[in-house]
């Protein structure tokens, strides 16, 4: 369902502003935001009773609430501090 979700806000967010810009897609100018903004509304669609969609939220917050055991190995520069995930 994620998979699914996520690949149909992608494409409803390029479809959306298509048509704002009169042809041009997310690619031409680089809209993250608005394709992260669409892939949250579609997973919050999607989702299950009880479940909840969080954005901005930093890695170490995720690390904790998994209670995944840690990999061994240093940690990806990307996972490390406050950086964060969009959704």
């Amino acid at each position: 369902m994620v998979v699914e979700s996520v690949l149909e806000g992608i494409q409803a967010a390029n479809v959306l502003y298509e048509r704002w810009s009169i042809g041009w897609w997310m690619t031409d100018s680089g809209v993250e935001g608005h394709v992260v903004s669409e892939v949250a509304r579609k997973l919050y669609r999607d989702r299950d009773d009880g479940q909840s969609l969080l954005m901005e939220v930093p890695f170490s917050y995720i690390r904790e609430w998994s209670e995944a055991q840690r990999r061994k190995g240093p940690r990806r520069g990307t996972l490390r501090g406050n950086r964060r995930a969009d959704i």
